[in-house]
């Protein structure tokens, strides 16, 4: 196992970037096979986190897989006056992050993009943008409905999005509808504690991706918006990456 923190120049952001990068074993000389998790941050997080948090390199090394945690800043994952956030997760960490560890596979099913809060929003839609990269997507208590009043202020504030969001690019629940016919669906693991105040998110975005038929697997369980709940989670959802990517063989 080892842990690389990594510091580059992105040019979609046009500032220096942080990314932890997780590698299990021995990967020296192999060829590029290794299947790779982008794990995204939430709102008040950094790319730190989800190991400062939880065991997901004990877990990562259990299941040999990559894990690829960027910093998102407070982005959403979408392009935005302040940088490119969605060019750069979508498009550009992938080729750096490759350029510098050529052992990471870059075939579709073995590359999941997961997230919480936040960051499940910005797996989905990173992954309903660009279904060709992401085999799986996993979600934990996804903060989906940005349209809802009082996040729409926040990220209006904040130079996010210049408004209601509803019916726009920035809008999972209308991106989903709209791949309805797409032939190209990845499963989809969504969870979220049943204390969480976003649950009612996570239950509408599992409709949703259903209507349209994605491949969904919801787990409501008990929990809060918390490290003890997405530690849990992160795990459930390589057992379940395990599984996805065995039946497919």
């Amino acid at each position: 196992m080892a842990f690389f923190e990594v510091q580059c120049t992105s040019e979609s952001l046009g500032k220096q970037v942080r990314v932890n990068v997780v590698i299990p074993g021995d990967r020296r000389g192999n060829a590029g096979d290794l299947p790779v998790i982008w794990l995204l941050h939430g709102l008040s997080d950094d790319e730190s986190m989800w190991a400062r948090k939880t065991s997901v390199e004990r877990y990562a090394e259990g299941h040999k897989f990559a894990v690829v945690m960027p910093n998102g800043d407070r982005s959403w994952y979408l392009n935005q006056p302040s940088g490119r956030y969605e060019d750069y997760i979508g498009e550009e960490l992938p080729a750096l992050i490759r350029g510098y560890f050529p052992y990471l596979s870059q075939k579709r099913e073995n590359n999941m993009i997961a997230g919480l809060s936040m960051g499940g929003f910005g797996a989905l839609h990173t992954a309903l943008k660009r279904p060709d990269r992401y085999g799986a997507v996993a979600c934990f208590s996804g903060a989906f409905r940005i349209a809802a009043p009082e996040w729409t202020r926040l990220l209006t504030a904040e130079g996010v999005i210049p408004g209601d969001p509803t019916g726009t690019d920035a809008d999972v629940y209308d991106l989903a509808e709209k791949t309805r016919e797409r032939a190209d669906k990845f499963p989809v693991y969504l969870s979220c504690g049943t204390e969480d105040a976003v649950l009612p998110f996570t239950v509408d975005m599992r409709d949703a991706l259903t209507r349209a038929g994605y491949p969904v697997t919801c787990s409501e369980t008990p929990g809060n918006h918390a490290w003890v709940f997405w530690d849990r989670e992160i795990k459930l959802a390589m057992d379940w990456w395990t599984d996805v990517r065995r039946a497919a063989k």
